[in-house]
């Protein structure tokens, strides 16, 4: 009776676990984890998505984290091959690495890397990515980068989403590779690009929308600050405050 009084509180248990299974079920996997609100924290790849991989599969991650995750080529939080149907809302894309370097096969041959989509990198177009409502901050793409924040390519939707305080060569927010990526309601700040883009650098094609938004104090070191396409891009920006 006096415990029932009280008012206890069950609280969920908190524990560290370590997953092994075929390259297959990653995706399903690791969406399981973050639906539970758990945390992808603290791994590194050789090569590409330090933190997770998706591939042909639809993988949904509400709530939940994925940070500190270091790549050495592409993806340092995130990576997303063909096939992938991903939607992230409510999470955290935080604090994860693309260094940059080298990766040697099985067979010996050497591959080099400049480090792109810290955050998430996008590999083709046959992509479809939706977040709403997260954050994706202080992720960099180092040595020669791209894409601090995002790597995108394919059909990609964001609202309601702060992306801040990412770092890169090329396109220190994000940077995109083709597709058709439409932003509305979101924030983005404080991100940084060494020599162009410090908000978006987007090439081949890209058609890019940005709407409703709050674009402030981006900064980069070469010739345009915020947002740089070229390669037949087509740029909307509705209702923004730019400053």
């Amino acid at each position: 009776a006096a415990c029932l009084k009280a008012g206890p509180t069950l609280l969920e248990p908190i524990m560290k676990v370590t997953v092994i299974g075929p390259d297959e079920y990653m995706g399903d996997i690791m969406g399981d984890v973050n639906s539970r609100r758990g945390q992808i924290t603290g791994n590194t790849a050789a090569r590409h998505a330090g933190g997770l991989y998706v591939g042909d599969a639809t993988v949904n991650i509400y709530g939940g984290e994925i940070s500190n995750n270091t790549a050495v080529g592409y993806g340092g939080g995130m990576y997303l091959q063909t096939g992938a149907v991903v939607n992230i809302e409510n999470a955290k894309i935080l604090n994860n690495t693309a260094t940059g370097g080298t990766w040697t096969s099985s067979a010996g041959a050497v591959s080099t890397y400049k480090g792109a989509g810290a955050g998430i990198y996008v590999n083709t177009q046959e992509v479809v990515l939706t977040v709403l409502d997260s954050e994706i901050s202080g992720n960099s793409a180092t040595v020669e980068g791209n894409g601090g924040g995002f790597y995108l390519r394919g059909t990609v939707t964001m609202d309601g989403v702060t992306i801040s305080g990412n770092e890169a060569k090329y396109g220190g927010a994000l940077n995109a590779g083709g597709g058709t990526i439409n932003i509305s309601n979101a924030t983005i700040t404080g991100n940084y690009a060494e020599k162009t883009g410090a908000v978006t650098w987007m090439n081949n094609s890209t058609v890019f929308s940005i709407a409703n938004s709050t674009i402030t104090g981006n900064t980069a070191e070469g010739s345009v600050s915020a947002i740089y396409g070229e390669g037949g891009s087509n740029l909307t920006i509705d209702s923004c405050t730019i400053t």
